[in-house]
């Protein structure tokens, strides 16, 4: 159920995303500049909810923390066009209209970012509650050696839910249900998992009550079960800070890449929506296979030999994806088929075979950095520190 409401998160997310740089550039005007500002402000906002996740998971019950997070989503999901129509008064549509480019910027920065503040930092805060309470859950049951292994395979299908977002809101709901609309649709969908998530953490806290003194005589830890932890996080706990710089370095290439990859591509492909959304969804889902893929391997592989090998196949596959691009395109228009599905069809395999291999290497090394770290904090805390730094990486590896 916690796995189904992740992907569910992941679903609004991108749905909240690609409606809300589309409401915002009817106030800023359809630019690059407005919709990096807006990419820039989800970015930035979800890092601040990562930090603040990992700050409250100590405190708070992770599900109770996570069905409150997705109410903050939904409720000022269902503000967010209410505030964007009170502002378009001429004194405010002055500042952002400013003679001065930079001030305008400027202008058009700070009012993005607060005005997606609440709601992007409550979805970067679920990402720590749900790695806090899968890993508790793992260790109720004595299975700790798999804890980074869920946690993982959690992060892959809160990605698959972002590509399912993607293609709902790019084939489907902003054609048939409006721009708008979908932000109400996707705030739904977060009430829905901020009501699932609250039944599931009063039943959960029913069963503990109820179960404690039974619970109380399985406390013992035999040498087994102290043997299931992972003894490489004792090993390479204490490079800390090493783990921050490949997380740092790992998310300003991935997203710097997915800009790179999509400019690439404008050279062969028609400039339409659907060609953007194709790059985006195969780089989204080989995120997601990578994920999955660290969680596998990494109950066989030494995480940090299994860290240095995707970071080089990675860079090997991305240097060889220029030339396998050149090889396939001869850098002409592309062409596949005679209809509108043949043609997206090949685009998906050509897209796929040019950019998945890399993607999927450096898909893997964000869990792996978290299997790594030292957890004696928190799974949750490790996962929402680490994750902040990347985020914050992979906004300036976009700009830059």
């Amino acid at each position: 159920m916690v796995f189904l409401l992740f992907f569910l998160s992941g679903i609004a997310a991108l749905i909240y995303e690609i409606s809300w740089t589309r409401q915002i550039g009817l106030l800023f005007g359809h630019t690059i500049h407005a919709a990096s500002i807006v990419l820039a402000s989800f970015f930035a906002g979800m890092a601040i909810g990562y930090l603040i996740g990992g700050r409250w998971v100590s405190r708070i019950d992770p599900l109770l923390g996570y069905a409150v997070a997705e109410l903050v989503v939904a409720v000022w999901a269902l503000l967010v066009p209410l505030i964007l129509s009170a502002s378009h008064q001429p004194a405010f549509i002055g500042l952002l209209s400013h003679d001065s480019f930079e001030l305008q910027l400027l202008f058009r920065a700070v009012f993005g970012f607060f005005l997606l503040l609440p709601a992007t930092a409550a979805m970067g805060a679920t990402l720590p509650f749900i790695a806090e309470y899968l890993s508790r859950k793992v260790e109720s049951t004595k299975r700790a050696r798999q804890k980074n292994k869920i946690v993982s395979y959690a992060y892959a299908i809160n990605t698959l839910g972002a590509f399912a977002g993607v293609s709902f809101a790019t084939f489907y709901s902003l054609v048939n249900v409006g721009v708008r609309n979908s932000s109400y649709l996707a705030a739904l969908l977060s009430a829905a998992c901020a009501v699932a998530a609250y039944l599931l953490y009063r039943n959960q806290h029913t069963v503990n009550t109820t179960e404690c003194s039974r619970r109380s005589d399985e406390q013992e830890v035999t040498a087994d079960d102290q043997q299931a932890v992972p003894s490489v996080v004792a090993r390479h706990s204490s490079n800390v800070r090493w783990l921050y710089g490949f997380a740092v370095l790992s998310g300003f290439g991935t997203l710097a890449f997915q800009v790179l990859y999509l400019r690439m591509f404008s050279l062969v492909f028609h400039n339409s929506t659907y060609t953007f959304g194709l790059v985006v969804a195969v780089f989204i889902v080989s995120l997601a296979i990578g994920a999955a893929v660290a969680g596998q391997l990494q109950k066989r592989i030494d995480p940090i030999v299994l860290l240095g090998v995707a970071a080089g196949l990675g860079g090997i596959f991305a240097t060889l994806s220029v030339f396998v691009f050149a090889k396939f395109t001869k850098l002409d228009y592309f062409s596949s088929g005679d209809s509108f599905i043949a043609y997206m069809s090949g685009g998906f395999w050509l897209v796929t075979v040019v950019v998945a291999p890399a993607i999927v290497c450096f898909g893997m090394i964000l869990p792996l950095t978290w299997s790594l770290a030292d957890n004696r904090t928190g799974c949750g805390r490790s996962v929402g520190n680490l994750t902040a730094v990347n985020t914050i990486a992979a906004s300036l590896g976009a700009i830059v």
